[in-house]
């Protein structure tokens, strides 16, 4: 009672301070005073009720990490849709299943003996991490044997035996860096940068590839037009027709203005992994005789003579979990279900997360058709930190300061994953409020007509009311 009395005290005269300096100010109000239990309800209801809420719905779970408390609950049980948050059930699934230092190999094959080679083999195994630096490593690595041609560079592409593109996401994402295909043979995050560089009046603004093979990816129609330097903003805008392959950039862009980057998803990745391979040899001084890509592994291949081995899992889900790289998440999710035999579904029902509190169509959260409760959010992260893989889980999630929270929250000992679609926000993790017992939390905001920046600062607003939670 005297300590609950003593906070009352404090409240009144720092809204007695407040109304003097000429108004009331709830948010300097709220960062003055801890938030005793007993009146969370009332402060996040508060929060969420406000008009430009009224059209939107949102889900909000808060428990105590040791489950003994739940602390508030709004339609917990009830489906929303998690955006990236839903790459918390992805990687929690592959750490149990996989564990923390599994790596992926993938093997190369040589047939033949310096200076010549009768064939280079390459097998892909849907390493999201394998990169052109690594391939140029391999490169001067043969060059150092002797090796200075090969007959026939073969890159087999079957590891993974699906479209990989989600036949639920949108097709408007498909031509952009986010929504890149996942197969076997994946480079450079299959991803290309395209930049627009305006040109005088005169001239028609150049477009630049970061890797010159994208041209035997797309047909491209460059339509942008240079306009005067009066100009406002560029108005550039990409069209095309994905199936085929086809690409119209249109509109215009001042004379004077800095160059646009964009970050676009590679179509056809397994052509795009041989033709830039066979590149890199070339650079290397190694002549390629014959390019080929298939599904089909040639016969008698024995011991591989080397491999790429990726970073282990726990470093590649930092790419996930803290960059919210969907690529990374995809193919993590399809190699999980390739090594293990099992679903993602089956591994968290083994975990223990109730398998009717959500529903997946993708690893990564993109798709718009996956619908996950925050209750399933929260039993994950739960349970996740009860295993042996618990602290390599939660040092996956961004902190303050760094990653998708790289702007928010300084000073709260916080770990979250985020998520976002358009009208879609959400922020799962694990909480320490100063004064309180260590909380796991999912908060979801769905069917809004906000923007970003509000459904940010309205999750943020709860999550501050959480980091002041007090027994008072």
């Amino acid at each position: 009672m005297i300590k609950q009395g003593f906070w009352l005290l404090i409240k009144i005269v720092t809204v007695s301070v407040i109304i003097q300096l000429g108004g009331y100010d709830r948010s300097a109000k709220a960062d003055t005073y801890p938030v005793c239990a007993s009146q969370l309800e009332a402060e996040v209801n508060q929060a969420i009720d406000r008009p430009q809420w009224s059209r939107s719905r949102w889900g909000i779970l808060v428990r105590t990490v040791d489950k003994s408390e739940t602390i508030y609950n709004l339609d917990g049980d009830k489906y929303f849709l998690p955006a990236s948050s839903l790459k918390l059930l992805t990687t929690a699934a592959a750490l149990k299943e996989l564990g923390s230092e599994f790596a992926i190999a993938t093997p190369v094959y040589l047939e033949g003996e310096a200076p010549r080679l009768k064939s280079l083999i390459v097998v892909g195994s849907g390493d999201p991490s394998l990169s052109s630096d690594r391939l140029r490593q391999l490169a001067r690595e043969l060059k150092g044997q002797g090796i200075d041609y090969i007959e026939e560079l073969i890159v087999i592409d079957n590891y993974l035996n699906d479209s990989g593109i989600n036949p639920t996401w949108e097709i408007s994402d498909l031509y952009f860096y986010y929504a890149a295909g996942v197969n076997s043979l994946i480079l450079d995050e299959n991803s290309v940068t395209l930049t627009v560089i305006p040109q005088d009046l005169t001239g028609k603004p150049q477009l630049q590839w970061s890797n010159p093979n994208v041209f035997k990816q797309w047909r491209v129609n460059n339509l942008v037009l240079a306009v005067s330097s009066n100009q406002e903003d560029s108005n550039i805008s990409l069209n095309g027709l994905w199936g085929k392959s086809e690409l119209t950039i249109e509109g215009e862009i001042p004379n004077d203005s800095q160059p646009l980057v964009y970050e676009l998803a590679i179509p056809n990745p397994g052509n795009y992994f041989l033709e830039s391979f066979s590149r890199i040899l070339l650079v290397e001084q190694i002549q390629v005789g014959k390019k080929t890509l298939t599904d089909i592994p040639p016969e008698n291949l024995t011991t591989a003579s080397t491999q790429l081995l990726s970073p282990p899992l726990e470093q590649l889900i930092l790419k996930i979990n803290q960059e919210s790289n969907n690529l990374y998440a995809e193919a993590i999710g399809k190699i999980l279900v390739q090594e293990s035999g099992k679903t993602t579904e089956e591994i968290l029902t083994a975990l223990g997360v109730d398998p009717n509190s959500y529903r997946l169509t993708d690893a990564s959260g993109l798709s718009r058709h996956n619908l996950v409760s925050p209750e399933a959010l929260v039993q994950t992260l739960t349970l996740m930190a009860q295993s042996a893989q618990g602290q390599v889980y939660r040092d996956s999630l961004p902190q303050p300061g760094e990653g998708t929270l790289k702007q928010r929250f300084p000073n709260l000992d916080l770990q979250a994953k985020t998520g976002y679609l358009t009208g879609v926000a959400s922020l799962s993790g694990y909480l320490q409020p100063t004064d309180y017992e260590p909380l796991v939390f999912s908060i979801i905001i769905n069917q809004s007509e906000q923007s970003g920046k509000s459904l940010q600062k309205a999750i943020d607003e709860i999550i501050l009311l959480l980091s002041r939670l007090d027994r008072c």
